[in-house]
């Protein structure tokens, strides 16, 4: 391989390494969810096309898209009532995220993963799945999202053959006393170290 091609494999590995150390700006990606729930929402309550629609799929997409400037790939984790990036688990007293994990976490989705090049029209789809009066959940879901075209959102159906200690020691060092809101958290946490297959 020629000195140049070395060059330029590893300079894009350090890129791609410092891109995976910078932290999500908290304000952007709260401001994201919050518009991603009322989008959600709005899709279950207004017919396709309505204003209310546009206008909160918009605002989410932008607020996605200030974080796409930060990092290529979002992971968000899903638990039963809290929403995790980056080892920090967003405020789980507030209302909205415990709605927004809830609503992903009923689907039996386990983590989110938002790519760069995402379109608005994912999220219509995305919401639309999720609204419906009975959706799929967990595989079916992924699969019923995949054959509506959402390819730049990859979407994490819980497994429960991956409840299975990966190693000795839990993320809490060990006490393991924390109860079912720690196996979710804790499952959250394997899916974004790659502890757990998908």
């Amino acid at each position: 391989m020629p000195e140049e091609q070395k060059e330029k494999a590893s300079k894009k590995k350090q890129e791609e390494v410092r891109e995976e150390a910078l932290p999500v700006d908290a304000r952007l990606l709260s401001d994201a969810v919050i518009e991603l729930n009322i989008s959600r929402r709005n899709v279950g309550l207004y017919p396709p096309g309505h204003i209310r629609i546009s206008s909160a799929i918009e605002r989410a997409f932008d607020y996605l898209s200030k974080l796409f400037e930060l990092r290529s790939n979002i992971f968000l984790g899903i638990t039963k009532e809290t929403l995790v990036i980056d080892d920090k688990i967003l405020d789980s007293r507030n209302p909205v995220f415990r709605e927004c994990a809830r609503s992903f976490h009923n689907l039996g989705l386990a983590g989110i993963t938002f790519q760069s090049g995402v379109k608005e029209e994912e999220l219509v789809t995305l919401h639309e799945l999720m609204t419906m009066k009975d959706p799929p959940s967990a595989k079916a879901f992924v699969e019923a999202a995949r054959d509506r075209g959402i390819v730049h959102l990859k979407l994490n159906p819980i497994d429960y053959s991956s409840f299975r200690f990966v190693e000795d020691e839990l993320r809490d060092g060990g006490k393991g006393d924390g109860g079912s809101k720690d196996l979710w958290e804790d499952y959250a946490y394997g899916l974004m170290h790659g502890k757990l297959a998908v």
